[in-house]
């Protein structure tokens, strides 16, 4: 196989270029691997519907609803599709409750595979896409899923699974700040010398609007050395926190933060006099 480097090399041209280095073994080893994804989703189908039905058969009696605790009344069956890698599909034929005190319906088997409602992939592919969609831009995000995973989404998808998990993030987050706000625990031991810089920048979001986006960087100062006659000083275990907000809720944000790094009041700041 010719040699070459991947410096500077458009992604999207990476498969067209990639294509004339790769020798046709390796070309059999992709047909098989997308043969073998049409096995694997079966299997995956058939051993989750087996193992579902006779829970639910065993434990129909002590099944509960989850909002008040109530014995759920069993309302039979319904079917949930779910795409995953080579976009093969899973069906699920899911057993069905219904509250007779609250009125809740509930999926067993959504709540034991951590499926949520209205998703139609497996949460295998959206952590994926989440994970690049919050990377790098939406669009570049899908094409790497779709390189990785044989997985067909639109940009739209991408998009829209990773903002709502980022609120979902930034909610939790908040929660755990108010939560510290209302314990006011002791302050942890902290280091001996913490860094803390505050910085922030404006961006142009998707309509053209700029807003400001405010940054954190928290970290441990180390002792100073000598390097090439001076004396420098160097930091580590570095952490980061941004959000795009005004200044009392950012104030109020990165509270959880500094706790968790245990750099907050009792510590002596360093400002160093160049970038570390």
């Amino acid at each position: 196989m010719a040699l070459f480097t991947l410096q500077n090399l458009n992604l999207t041209n990476a498969e067209s270029l990639l294509s004339k280095h790769i020798s046709p073994a390796f070309e059999r080893v992709k047909v098989l691997d997308e043969r073998w994804a049409v096995t694997r989703a079966k299997l995956i189908q058939d051993m989750v519907l087996a193992n579902e039905a006779t829970k639910f058969l065993q434990s129909q009696e002590a099944s509960l609803c989850p909002e008040c605790g109530t014995k759920l009344v069993s309302r039979g069956q319904q079917q949930r599709k779910l795409v995953m890698q080579h976009n093969q599909e899973v069906h699920l034929h899911r057993s069905y409750g219904t509250c007779p005190s609250c009125g809740e319906g509930f999926f067993p088997l959504d709540k034991e595979l951590g499926l949520l409602t209205h998703h139609a992939f497996t949460p295998v592919i959206e952590e994926g896409m989440v994970r690049l969609g919050s990377w790098m831009p939406f669009e570049k995000a899908r094409q790497q899923l779709v390189f990785f995973t044989g997985t067909l989404v639109g940009e739209a998808t991408v998009r829209r699974l990773s903002e709502v998990s980022g609120a979902a993030c930034q909610a939790a987050q908040m929660a755990q700040v108010v939560a510290l706000q209302k314990e006011m625990p002791a302050s942890p031991a902290g280091v001996s010398k913490a860094l803390m810089s505050v910085d922030g920048a404006f961006v142009q979001l998707t309509k053209g609007e700029w807003r400001e986006v405010k940054m954190l960087v928290l970290g441990e100062v180390e002792e100073g050395v000598m390097e090439g006659g001076e004396a420098v000083v160097h930091s580590r275990a570095l952490s980061y926190f941004s959000r795009m907000a005004g200044v009392r809720e950012f104030e109020e944000a990165v509270t959880l933060e500094i706790h968790q790094c245990q750099s907050i009041w009792k510590v002596q700041c360093y400002q160093p006099q160049r970038p570390l």
